[in-house]
């Protein structure tokens, strides 16, 4: 049994290779932080402008690897170059990719030091597990930080845990400013986490400005942050969102199927999370949706085996014995949820 259980698990994952993604509703690849460097790069150092030519970089320490003699090529730019005069402790943290090329990843100023210095203390017990709780409790520290650059990584890192770890998460950003940044283009990639805290903050301007966006999307074409959306939605309206998310994307035929990909997610992450309403509604409505677009059930295998959640085994069993309802990919996808369902239940 244990053998076919992970030849299952090996056609899942040519199946749908982004089953292992958590939460953060990204359809781009994150951005490496200070963070990800710090723990797993290769050569990451910090400079400073060198006392002999005070235009290029030196290197003044060594976070991880070793000097191989190699030059940073970039200049110091004049606003650097007065900054770190004035600071002598700061300086530009550089790390090198894979390809050899060296890559500028912040200014490191003084309120930076605590932190890097907890990273690399910890760096062995965070690599240890992809989302180390320590590591998410430190960052959870840094959401108010009066920095803003500090306060943007605690968001980045914040963003990157699954759903269940986020809803721990004592929310200590104001109100007022994540709105001002879901108003900021600038802030652009931070939507997702402000709509995932807005919804955790349960206050009666999150519900009003969630709703509200909620109907705005459903007739945009564009709609990345859909899925936290939706989770916020459901955080603060229960039940209620489902019915609201069932009518205005589930039961419309003219919302195209690639889209009600962010609901089914959002839908799959609150499952194993709501009341026993909440769970019934989502039933009700994925099996209404199921039953409109047979197709959408290859959604329902993929985000529901993600989360380890077979409560759709059996019905998704009985839609395979009902001939010429599937396309042969979407029922290769579900014939995979359906035998792992099988096998956890034994």
């Amino acid at each position: 049994m244990a053998v076919v259980f992970l030849g299952l698990l090996s056609i899942w994952a040519l199946v749908y290779p982004g089953a292992a993604l958590a939460c953060s509703f990204h359809n781009y690849k994150p951005a490496k932080t200070l963070v990800d460097w710090l723990l797993n790069g290769e050569t990451v150092v910090l400079a400073r402008p060198d006392p002999d030519d005070q235009f290029s970089f030196k290197i003044s320490r060594f976070f991880r690897g070793q000097s191989d003699g190699a030059n940073i090529p970039y200049l110091v730019d004049s606003t650097s170059r007065r900054r770190l005069a004035d600071n002598p402790e700061e300086g530009v943290v550089f790390a090198r990719s894979v390809a050899g090329d060296w890559v500028r990843v912040l200014y490191l100023a003084a309120d930076h030091r605590v932190l890097v210095n907890t990273i690399l203390q910890n760096a062995d017990d965070w690599r240890s597990e992809q989302f180390h709780p320590e590591r998410f409790a430190t960052f959870a520290d840094y959401q108010d930080h009066p920095n803003r650059d500090l306060s943007r990584l605690a968001l980045q890192e914040i963003d990157r845990v699954p759903y269940p770890m986020l809803r721990t998460l004592q929310v200590r950003v104001p109100e007022m400013e994540l709105l001002k940044s879901l108003r900021n283009w600038n802030d652009y990639s931070y939507r997702p986490i402000n709509f995932l805290l807005l919804g955790l903050t349960k206050s009666s301007v999150a519900r009003s400005i969630v709703n509200d966006q909620i109907e705005i999307m459903q007739d945009l074409d564009n709609s990345q942050n859909l899925g936290a959306v939706a989770t916020a939605l459901i955080e603060l309206e229960h039940a209620r969102a489902i019915e609201k998310l069932d009518r205005l994307y589930l039961s419309n035929r003219s919302q195209p199927l690639a889209k009600l990909e962010a609901i089914v997610e959002a839908m799959a992450i609150r499952n194993s999370l709501g009341s026993k309403e909440t769970r019934l509604a989502i039933l009700q409505a994925l099996k209404g949706f199921v039953a409109e677009r047979p197709d959408g059930a290859a959604m329902i295998a993929r985000h529901f085996s993600t989360r380890q959640d077979w409560s759709f085994g059996n019905y998704l069993e009985d839609l395979l014995k009902m001939p010429d309802t599937l396309t042969p990919s979407s029922r290769l996808v579900v014939s995979v949820y359906v035998a792992q369902s099988r096998a956890a239940m034994k």
